[in-house]
């Protein structure tokens, strides 16, 4: 309470000296008000993805402001860097991206004259923090520049340099890169997203100063303050130069954003045939990064350039525990109407289970892998140290019988304290029972280890020559009965409902209605870190309980090319998984 007292200026806190703008804006003095492009009264109707990422409840209101800086006019400098056109396209860009795309509430817009170290000094030192004080951090801002940056010397620090500057080093007409990184530090602890793009040269020095730790970018629901910018700290910021283009920096950065190709892998629904329904919705910070860095190598190849890759981190003292997030397109089929999906993990519509979710990994928090012996030796102690993971999945058998590694491992995930839980490969050369008995001796009851997963792969003659013969005399009606069998007894050895795991094209062949008792395990068997729709078609209305989201994962302890996996929901739907009453996928999608 004292850290947020300190931050409450006089002239905002009721003081009658404070001014009132025509837009409702409440500032020191009038002649601020024309800095406001755009701005809103509350309380507003605000866009369901934003209220509940950032927690609001009962109707309380948000706020999104955004702080643009855009000096294209130095009429005090040389001739050939007087001038610099893509900082006024950029400008121009962003307000309409803010204000009609973002549809962000308050739209401050410092251009040129106005972007004074007195005016830029009120925002970010008084406005903007009270402005998130008041709305109990339930606020988002973005500060924006692209102007000239000059590079730090033996005598002065980097910094953004201001209209009326007479030369590089006028410091009394320039702001000082690390002041700030410091002021958005502070404004950071009186909102949840805070984030910095920043399109100047040199603008890597912004991170001078920074000392708190960064989580995932990726994570909508938690927060964090982030600065991204053009260049490093020793290279320039660059244009293509063409009557329509900005920097290349806002330029795919607009772009990617609007036309959702900044992030592919968020929010894809399948419908009940395995078909893409709907798609995308939100652009996830480091989402957006990635698709950058794409870009920049692009148009490195196309126009022979050596552009920077983006530079992004942390810019407050303690740890950013998630990052930004913009509003993009949703990509429906035709005659389709977009389905509102509430914030937190999922794997279905709420109420639909025949409607399949596959969201971005980072949205769910729950998070496993699982080995064979084909990892060799795993050091365990490293792997849980990550923190990455919640459990392990561990092989204990297959078509060539026990697997060597199953024994060592079972017993190193206990000791390190995480979930353990064993798979086996269904064998079409074995009985149920016979299967049955093979897995009895192998794995132990232990009422604390997760459901055990019955894995169903798809025998072939160039892979196991054996396993295809008694594969191929089998009819589908024989694999079926014989799965049901085996899942059965498994059920009523370890008291758990089993898991079923197998690809997207073997699930769809085998299951059928009998089989929605058991909880659905979905493998992606590719060396992609992204997944297509057509990996994740899975037919019919028992949801997914675990999804292998790829299988060329790197884990520290064990190696490249690991299986990850994700689980559907969050602590209390796990702690039922665990339990192994209920098929707890397809329990949780009908309970919505």
């Amino acid at each position: 309470m004292i850290k947020h007292a300190l931050l409450c200026i006089g002239l905002l806190c009721g003081s009658a000296s404070a001014a009132t703008c025509p837009s409702g804006a409440e500032v020191d003095a009038t002649t601020r008000c024309k800095y406001f492009a755009h701005y809103s009264k509350p309380p507003l109707a605000h866009d369901l993805r934003i209220t509940e990422r950032l927690g609001a409840k009962n109707g309380q209101d948000v706020r999104s402001i955004a702080l643009i800086i855009g000096i294209d006019t130095y009429n005090n400098l040389s001739a050939e860097k007087r001038n610099l056109a893509p900082a006024k396209i950029d400008a121009d860009k962003l307000l309409g991206f803010f204000k009609s795309d973002q549809k962000f509430d308050e739209v401050i817009l410092l251009r040129n004259q106005d972007a004074t170290k007195e005016n830029i000094e009120y925002f970010l030192s008084q406005y903007i923090p009270q402005s998130g004080l008041e709305m109990q951090r339930k606020a988002r801002f973005v500060f924006a520049y692209s102007g000239h940056g000059v590079d730090s010397t033996n005598t002065s620090k980097a910094v953004f340099l201001l209209a009326n500057a007479k030369s590089a080093d006028d410091l009394s007409n320039s702001y000082r890169m690390n002041d700030l990184r410091d002021r958005l530090g502070t404004i950071s602890q009186n909102y949840f997203h805070v984030l910095a793009l920043i399109n100047a040269c040199y603008g890597g020095h912004v991170f001078e100063q920074a000392t708190g730790g960064g989580g995932s970018m990726n994570t909508t629901e938690q927060p964090g303050a982030y600065a991204m910018t053009a260049s490093s700290d020793r290279n320039t910021a660059v244009a293509l130069g063409g009557p329509n283009n900005g920097s290349i920096f806002f330029d795919s950065l607009i772009d990617g954003i609007k036309n959702g190709s900044a992030d592919r892998e968020y929010l894809r629904i399948m419908d009940a045939d395995g078909k893409l329904l709907q798609q995308g919705g939100i652009v996830r910070l480091g989402a957006l990064n990635n698709y950058l860095d794409t870009e920049f190598e692009i148009i490195n190849r196309k126009h022979n350039l050596n552009l920077d890759k983006t530079w992004i981190g942390p810019i407050q003292s303690d740890h950013a525990r998630g990052g930004f997030f913009f509003l993009s397109p949703v990509s429906l089929r035709p005659g389709v109407a977009p389905i509102h999906i509430p914030a937190g993990p999922r794997s279905s519509v709420p109420g639909r289970p025949d409607l399949k979710i596959f969201s971005a990994k980072e949205d769910y928090p729950i998070r496993g892998i699982d080995v064979t012996y084909h990892e060799g030796e795993i050091d365990w102690s490293t792997v849980r140290k990550t923190d990455d993971f919640r459990f392990a999945y561990l092989r204990s058998s297959s078509w060539a019988g026990e697997d060597v590694s199953f024994k060592k491992h079972w017993q190193d995930v206990k000791r390190v304290g995480l979930d353990r839980g064993a798979t086996h490969i269904f064998d079409y050369c074995l009985t149920p029972q016979q299967q049955m008995e093979l897995i009895a001796r192998i794995v132990p009851k232990d009422a604390s280890s997760l459901p055990i997963a019955l894995v169903l792969e798809e025998a072939t003659a160039s892979f196991n020559k054996r396993e295809y013969g008694c594969y191929a005399k089998m009819r589908k009606a024989d694999v079926q009965s014989a799965v049901l069998q085996l899942a059965a007894l498994l059920h009523e050895r370890y008291g758990k409902v089993p898991v079923i795991r197998g690809n997207r094209y073997f699930l769809n062949t085998i299951l059928d209605a009998r089989f929605e008792k058991y909880m659905i395990w979905l493998a992606v068997y590719t060396k992609s870190k992204t997944p297509t729709a057509g990996d994740l078609g899975l037919r019919g209305s028992n949801p997914w309980t675990i999804w292998q989201f790829t299988a060329s994962l790197s884990v520290k302890g064990i190696g490249d090319h690991v299986d990850g996996n994700v689980f559907f929901g969050g602590d209390s739907e796990y702690l039922r998984f665990q339990s192994g009453a209920k098929n707890i996928g397809l329990e949780a999608a009908r309970a919505e």
